[in-house]
């Protein structure tokens, strides 16, 4: 394939990431290529921006990376902290507000609606 036509097909790519039947029939003929090698080109042009993008986020998240794995582990740490303490304070509320609660009988979801008894 020729410089020339690796250029047509990348502005074309630039144009549309994807290309229709008639304009892959039209550009297959203009360049002297099979439909099918222009239809694999723009496959695999897809496949290399793919990986570029995802080039690109790897070394933007490495370069965040360093401050950003501290602050999440400290925003890890605290949240687990205030999730037990939570925790703590709702079993010991739980266990000396609801003890002469109803058993069995569950609060209805939406009212006027009556719940099913439990089993």
């Amino acid at each position: 394939m020729s410089n020339s036509s690796r250029l047509e097909l990348e502005k074309e790519f630039h144009y549309s990431r994807y290309i229709t039947i008639r304009r892959k029939a039209e550009l297959a003929a203009s360049l002297g290529l099979s439909e099918r090698q222009v239809k694999i080109w723009f496959q695999n042009r897809r496949a290399k921006e793919r990986k570029q993008v995802k080039k690109r986020e790897e070394v933007v998240m490495k370069e965040k990376g360093d401050h950003a794995s501290l602050q999440h582990a400290q925003l890890h740490h605290a949240t687990m902290l205030h999730h037990q303490q939570m925790m703590n304070g709702m079993m010991h509320h739980h266990h000396y507000h609801h003890q002469g609660v109803l058993q069995g009988v569950p609060e209805p979801l939406v009212p006027g609606v009556p719940p099913v008894p439990l089993l």
